[in-house]
């Protein structure tokens, strides 16, 4: 299990629990201590990890954010920071989630096509959803869900 500590802007801190067996890594959004812009984003993204479904904790002290950690994870002090809790944002093995959802894809029947350059979304519902992605060749391939990745690239791992 690794932790990985890292500054987003000036009043945002980003503590991610990365784990090498897990694609879902969780991650743990704290506001700079004092900081009533970080308070307010991290309180914004909170509800907004609430208004997709998903099963975020507030964390409001010090004590609490140390719980969200294995007990013999040594993490320091957190003073007054806060935020919350997502147990299954973050980024770990980015390549390996990617296989793990084209498997699942193709197994409820769904269709992955890789190696196509993709160079433009073409958007509906005036201009909120992705409803095709453009290739190179100028093919639009229209689709549900759209799923935009660049694991394979070395993006996004921990």
């Amino acid at each position: 299990m690794g932790r990985y500590l890292s500054r987003v802007g000036p009043s945002l801190i980003n503590f991610e629990i990365c784990s090498v067996d897990s694609v879902r890594s969780g991650v743990i959004a704290l506001s700079a201590e004092n900081s009533h812009e970080g308070h307010r984003f991290v309180s914004s993204a909170y509800r907004n990890c609430k208004s997709l479904g998903i099963d975020a904790v507030v964390v409001p002290d010090s004590s609490t954010i140390k719980a969200q950690f294995p007990a013999i994870t040594p993490t320091g002090s957190f003073g007054t920071r806060q935020g919350y809790s997502n147990p299954i944002g973050g980024w770990a093995e980015a390549g390996r989630a990617v296989e793990v959802g084209i498997k699942r894809v193709r197994q409820m029947g769904g269709t992955v096509r890789s190696g196509c350059e993709v160079v433009g979304l073409a958007k509906g519902g005036e201009g909120r959803k992705v409803e095709a992605v453009v290739l190179k060749s100028g093919e639009e391939v229209k689709a549900d869900v759209v799923v935009v990745s660049q694991a394979a690239t070395g993006w996004s791992s921990c």
